[in-house]
């Protein structure tokens, strides 16, 4: 007999000793025929080498092996980098690609081998052969070609046995013992077991009897019977570990377990007891669902998961109790990861038709594509920004770092490219599968503006409205051609490329209030002759077949046709028009993905022709006041037809309208963005049916059409957006000034109780605040200052008073203080100086107390500066104009508003005092912020008391200490600009570096760095502490983010708030933050106030 083995397996000899010494004796004695084992050490492939390996772990990996003298050409060879990866990875490559032949049956070769292996078999050696070599070099093969020449060639007419084992790939081969049974079992069977030789039998029997006993292979029962019960051991182990540290669901799955072994079910007989999962499932959906609309962030900030959840859930607590548990959960475990926390519904809640909200975005997402395989979707803003469809997740971000704002989005029909145009005329091209992307400047000629792309597999057109550019992928300019219209008559609109040589061009008449369109064609050089129509036109796949308003006149869409080879269109037929063809204005036209229906966007409503004439054209009219609108020619709001074709969904503004198509019936309105919708697009195929928005509000949302009539929960906001908000304590309410209304909150549920306007159409409110006690509200609409009295929501005082900068509550909320300055005209030079004008009333009668004014410039672009009210409440201080440029500080009496004092501001180094900070515990101090250092002033002996570098003006209650964000440069601004009215003392601040410290004010030194300074760009930061002083709050517009630390180290950090301090800091954070902002830079959502709560300020 012969046994082989590979050089890897180095079997120890003592294994070829034992198994010689049984075998030897039936197998040399009695047989005839050779018997041949064969022993490997390794299946072939059972280790098999990496699939994938980190590009630069086997980078270092060929570096020291070439640095050792070894070989390195096979790792090059077999392996390929994939750069598209991120980390880069490299990829074994398939055996076919190197290796053509790998499956080839002939054995060709090792004559030499083969004849050795011969003389041995054939031989009278009891010495087992080694066959031995490097990995690879066919061992295998080898052993394979003389195994079957024992049968064929060298013992003709006979027939040897082989005994193989793999070892190490089977339990038992995995060790001596089993592998030693295992032979011999085999080796007694094959050579002992004979029926007609009694001799050979009875060797036979003892060998079954002395193999079997565990006397003599004691280690049987520890590797068969004890290796299982291993297995099962630590699968116990890693799923308790795993799944059972929630005792909740350990007592679930025992009790599960339990009942089936006590007999509940038993014997294969059902038994009366039924165990439904239905409510188990649903509450185990809607998390599921939750974590699903939350995934876009939560892949971004995972420590966002507690106020995903609660945001999300809050309106399901009611009714399941699971939920109300981990709810509770987040509540308690939530701060220690994410120290704000909403305190009531604000985010879509799952269930209902919204599927995945996709939000990553820092802009209004103004156009959006599906790739041809409808697996991703690409979106822009001012980055691309790839989602996958099947899970929502976020597959590519790539911010090309450009200055504007990207407007429309292209892709290569092999999806392997993207491009898209800026408002300022630059074009991205971007690889989407390396991320890598080339920014061309505009290159028209004159200062051409660029309109629009046009992208291919290898080419990109850049046009404008005469000429346009054709670019390789590598952005390199190929050649440039010039429209074959007069830009003038007809500037171009758009161009789209098939080839080189087959080519469409759509000229305008450049006025959107007569849209006129020429329309040219060429086909394989072949020109056809032009179309002209008007106002709006859809364009087949095949580009054989358009329809269009041709008539002059008449919004009649008409059908014309080009068939291959022909070179004119010719009218096929005029589709029936549902709506008056006269005067109603078509604004749109759009195929839909099979080409079987035509759809249609009108001034009034949307229209739909089935062009397979199986039902009559619809018309679904828009609710009362809503109109479709077109700022672009042929563009328009969009609408879609489901899967079903049973409904119709279009975006209008910031709503989704559904309309049944067999009854034209408006059947549902769902408030779907917070801003209005741009795109929208079907996705109907398979299991899909789906549309997907984009929306000024920075989110793309895809909406399942099959539960568009699921119940939602509406979250309340307003139209439009909320510029400042005053709170009170008291009732738990806030008011909210947005340009068009005052907003009454409930902040304990965050439901919007009333609108408070005394013009229905076209007030103008720029100010409110309530007073402390909740019944009142005090607000500035249209050059007006009106009292409301907040429960029958009626204006109970009202007096004209224009150009109203500030108000601030005086005594307990009994007084009102209004500020005002004279409103610059447009097209009237401005005096250089004018008077503001304080005047204090009560509330809520309105009796004007006194008023008092003083001089202040009159710059356009330059804003108000604040009054402030000492700590005492005894004095109003006011930034005035003074001689020159200079500025001084006018102090009136709060009792009677007399003019105290004028104070000229002749300080060294101390010009553009941006702003005012009363000083706490002092109430002759105020400080002077504006430049690179804030000086504290003395107004009652007219001395400046010290200079505070580096302060941006927020301080503790004591005034002990203060904030410094680090800038290049400061720039400071009251929330009273026309654009962002806060009327609160927070500072705005551009902010060149990083960085967030602690400063004690006395002595101006930097007591604790919350944030390292680092270069960040020129991003807005609002820094300040919360009330009690125990936490600072630091928001950062780049990162679109809230952070909040502790703020002195002397403070507790381990005692927990109690609940009424709780209130009193949100509501502070929200008073001194206008949070209704800051809700909107956190959500995407500039429509809604958010009350957040802070526990634990470490965490950010």
């Amino acid at each position: 007999s012969a046994v082989v083995i590979s050089q890897r397996a180095r079997l120890c000899r003592l294994w070829l000793d034992t198994i010689w010494s049984i075998a030897r004796r039936p197998c040399f004695t009695v047989k005839v025929l050779p018997a041949c084992q064969v022993f490997l050490g390794q299946k072939y492939g059972y280790r098999p080498i990496p699939t994938y390996i980190l590009s630069s772990e086997l980078q270092m990996i060929r570096d020291d092996l070439a640095a050792n003298g070894s070989e390195v050409h096979y790792l090059d060879t077999w392996y390929r980098k994939d750069s598209n990866a991120v980390p880069p990875i490299s990829v074994l490559q398939p055996i076919s690609s190197i290796l053509v032949n790998f499956n080839n049956k002939v054995f060709y070769g090792r004559e030499e081998e083969l004849e050795k292996i011969e003389a041995y078999m054939k031989g009278d050696s009891e010495k087992p052969m080694v066959l031995y070599g490097e990995g690879g070099c066919g061992k295998t093969s080898l052993l394979a070609k003389s195994a079957g020449l024992t049968s064929t060639e060298w013992f003709v007419g006979a027939k040897p046995i082989c005994i193989i084992r793999f070892l190490g790939t089977t339990p038992d081969s995995s060790a001596l013992t089993p592998t030693l049974i295992s032979i011999c079992q085999q080796l007694i069977v094959s050579c002992a077991s004979e029926a007609d030789n009694p001799e050979v039998s009875k060797d036979y029997h003892i060998l079954r009897k002395m193999i079997d006993c565990g006397e003599h292979f004691i280690e049987v029962r520890a590797l068969g019977e004890e290796l299982a019960m291993q297995v099962i051991r630590q699968f116990r182990d890693t799923a308790k570990e795993r799944y059972f540290k929630n005792m909740n669901m350990a007592i679930y799955f025992h009790s599960s377990i339990a009942d089936y072994f006590l007999g509940i079910w038993g014997g294969g007989v059902p038994k009366p007891f039924k165990y439904t999962e239905i409510q188990r499932h649903r509450e185990l959906m809607l998390v599921a669902d939750a974590l699903r609309l939350g995934g876009a962030i939560l892949s971004v900030y995972p420590d966002m998961l507690a106020p995903q959840l609660v945001g999300r859930l809050l309106p399901e607590i009611g009714t399941n109790p699971n939920i109300k548990m981990l709810l509770n959960a987040c509540d308690q475990e939530g701060p220690e990861h994410c120290a704000l926390m909403p305190l009531y519904h604000c985010l879509h809640t799952p269930g209902g038709p919204l599927k995945y909200s996709l939000e990553g975005h820092q802009f209004a997402v103004f156009d959006f594509k599906l790739t041809s395989d409808l697996r991703y979707i690409v979106s822009i803003s001012n980055r691309f920004i790839t989602w996958d469809l099947s899970t929502s997740d976020m597959n590519r971000d790539v911010n090309p770092g450009l200055e504007g704002i990207m407007l429309k989005l292209y892709l290569s029909p092999d999806n392997k490219f993207a491009a898209a145009f800026t408002n300022n005329s630059q074009t991205v091209l971007l690889n989407t599968l390396s991320s890598e992307f080339i920014i061309i400047d505009n290159p028209l000629p004159e200062e051409e503006q660029v309109v629009g792309l046009c992208l291919l597999n290898q080419f990109l057109f850049i046009h404008g409205t005469g000429n346009w550019c054709r670019f390789d992928m590598r952005g390199q300019l190929l050649e440039r051609y010039t429209s074959p219209e007069d830009q003038l008559v007809w500037p171009l609109l758009s161009i789209e490329y098939k080839t080189l040589e087959d080519y469409k061009f759509m000229f305008w008449s450049g006025k959107l209030e007569e849209p006129n369109l020429l329309f040219r064609v060429s086909r394989e050089n072949v020109i056809i002759d032009p179309i002209y129509f008007h106002s709006a036109m859809a364009l087949s796949k095949d580009g054989t077949t358009i329809y269009c308003c041709h008539d002059e006149g008449s919004y009649q869409v008409s059908k014309f046709v080009c068939p291959l080879g022909s070179d004119k269109w010719e009218e096929a037929e005029q589709l029936d028009s549902p709506y008056d063809n006269s005067t109603e204005t078509v604004l749109q036209l759009k195929l839909g993905r099979d080409e079987e229906t035509l759809l249609g966007t009108t001034y009034n409503g949307f229209a739909v022709w089935d062009l397979t004439g199986e039902t009559t054209p619809k018309l679904l009219v828009l609710p009362h006041g809503m109109r479709n609108i077109s700022t672009r020619v042929m563009v328009s709001n969009s609408f879609m037809i489901s899967g079903n074709k049973d409904y119709a969904v279009a975006g209008v503004r910031k709503n989704l309208y559904v309309w049944n198509i067999a009854t034209t019936e408006l059947v549902k309105v769902l408030d779907a963005h917070f801003g209005r919708i741009i795109s929208l697009e079907p996705l109907t195929i398979g299991n899909w049916n789906s549309v997907i928005t984009s929306s000024i509000d920075r989110s793309v949302k895809v909406w399942n059409i099959n539960n568009i009539f699921e119940q939602v929960h509406v979250i309340d906001r307003h139209e439009l957006q909320i510029d400042a908000i005053s709170v009170c304590q008291e009732v738990g309410l806030a008011v909210t000034v947005t340009r068009g209304a005052v907003g009454v909150w409930d902040m304990q549920a965050g439901h919007l109780m009333s609108q408070l306007a005394d013009s229905p159409l076209g007030a103008i409110v720029t100010h409110a605040l309530i007073t402390p006690s909740g019944k009142f509200i005090i607000s500035a609409e249209s050059g007006n200052i009106l009292v409301w009295n907040r429960v029958t929501e009626q204006v109970l005082f009202k007096e004209e008073q224009q150009g109203i900068r500030q108000i601030l509550l005086l005594e307990e909320g009994t007084k009102i203080l209004v500020m005002s300055k004279p409103l610059i005209v447009a097209g009237v030079e401005p005096p250089p100086r004018t008077v503001a004008t304080g005047i204090l009333r009560t509330i809520p009668s309105g009796t004007t107390v006194y008023s008092f004014d003083y001089p202040v410039r009159n710059v356009p672009g330059v804003n108000f500066k604040d009054v402030v009210i000492t700590c005492d409440s005894q004095m109003i201080v006011a930034l005035a104009a003074d001689k020159g440029t200079r500025e001084a500080i006018y102090v009136f009496n709060c009792k009677n508003g007399s003019n105290i004092s004028k104070i000229p501001l002749r300080i060294p180094g101390v010009k553009d005092v941006a702003s005012m900070v009363a000083m706490p515990q002092k109430a002759s101090q105020v400080a002077l912020v504006g430049g690179e250092k804030v000086t504290l002033f003395d107004i009652k002996n007219r001395k400046v008391v010290r200079t505070i570098p580096k302060w941006g003006g927020s301080c503790t209650r004591d005034g002990k200490f203060g904030l410094f964000a680090p800038s290049r440069y400061w720039e400071f601004e009251n929330y009273s600009t026309p654009i962002h009215r806060y009327p609160y003392s927070t500072k705005h601040i551009y902010c060149f570096r990083g960085g967030l410290e602690l400063l004690e004010l006395k002595r101006g030194a930097s007591v604790r760095t919350f944030i390292p300074r680092v270069a960040e760009g020129v991003f807005t930061v609002i820094c300040m502490f919360n009330k009690t002083d125990e936490y600072v709050l630091y928001y950062h517009s780049g990162k679109k983010t809230i952070r909040v630390f502790s703020g002195r180290k002397k403070w507790r950090r381990s005692r927990r708030p109690k609940d009424s301090e709780l209130l009193d800091r949100s509501l502070k954070f929200a008073f001194n933050c206008t949070i209704a902002s800051l809700a909107e830079k956190i959500r995407r959502n500039s429509k809604c106030p958010m009350r957040l709560r802070a526990r634990k300020a470490r965490y950010q």
